[in-house]
């Protein structure tokens, strides 16, 4: 399950340093998902997900439902100036 960019955009956070539990740079504007329990439904499938700041930059989402679970991370390379 891919979380489209366009749902998650909105106003960017100011930048906050790395490691204070919130995201920075071209991160920032993923710190809205933080701190909250989500709830997708797709099709016959509920899912649940949260997301915290992970090291390096990056945010985690531990994505769940009844028939199982799974973890992604989710970055911003700036050599590559993609997500």
């Amino acid at each position: 399950m891919r979380l489209p960019h366009a749902a998650l955009l909105g106003a960017l956070l100011p930048a906050a340093a790395v490691g204070s539990g919130t995201l920075a740079g071209k991160m920032a504007m993923y710190g809205s998902l933080l701190g909250a329990k989500w709830t997708c439904s797709a099709e016959a499938a509920t899912y649940f997900a949260a997301y915290t700041v992970a090291p390096g930059n990056t945010l985690h989402g531990h994505l769940y439902s009844k028939n199982g679970s799974e973890d992604e991370y989710f970055g911003y390379d700036a050599q590559r100036k993609a997500y």
